[in-house]
């Protein structure tokens, strides 16, 4: 199969064919989250159900202050509100969206209200031509294909949303956290 999974869909998976039910262990518990990649394994040619999300989302925080050596791990020995930007990818067979938005500490996530850079790959297609230079990951295309960038960054703000919902599902003082 060619699509994209993510890391949670492991734990899902192995469930599944274990037969062990990973569901919530009690009332206002959060559900598991990923999907299986049973059905997949199965049958690599088979079309994902209709409506199914075939992507993946991973973040990258960037903190004040974070130069030299080690300044990717930076953010991990401080504060949540010493994180200034939060970058959010957003994975597709096709495309690579991602997005740098101001962090709000106070919510716990980036401000969409507030991005401060946004970039667009496509994997096909839109290279000049091939080899390293010319890699789809070096060329945003974000200018020709904006109506892409609009739907993945939709994506971006919703997977942002389900973390903070699944987070207050066993904490009712923290459901304000899902809306969007």
């Amino acid at each position: 199969a060619e699509g994209v999974v993510e890391l949670v869909d492991v734990l899902p998976t192995l469930c599944e064919v274990a037969r062990v039910d990973c569901g919530p262990r009690g009332p206002g518990e959060p559900p598991l989250e990923g999907r299986s990649l049973v059905p997949e394994l199965r049958d690599p040619g088979r079309a994902p159900p209709a409506g199914d999300w075939q992507g993946a989302v991973s973040t990258y925080s960037r903190c004040q202050r974070s130069t030299g050596p080690g300044k990717d791990w930076a953010c991990l020995k401080r504060a949540r509100g010493a994180i200034e930007h939060m970058g959010t990818s957003v994975r597709t067979r096709h495309w690579r969206y991602v997005a740098w938005a101001r962090w709000d500490p106070t919510w716990a996530r980036p401000n969409w209200a507030r991005v401060v850079a946004e970039e667009l790959y496509h994997y096909e297609h839109d290279g000049p031509g091939p080899g390293l230079c010319h890699a789809p990951e070096r060329q945003s295309v974000l200018g020709r294909h904006p109506e892409v960038a609009a739907r993945l960054r939709e994506e971006a703000r919703r997977a942002w949303g389900r973390a903070a919902c699944l987070e207050a599902a066993g904490d009712p003082s923290a459901a304000r956290r899902c809306r969007l």
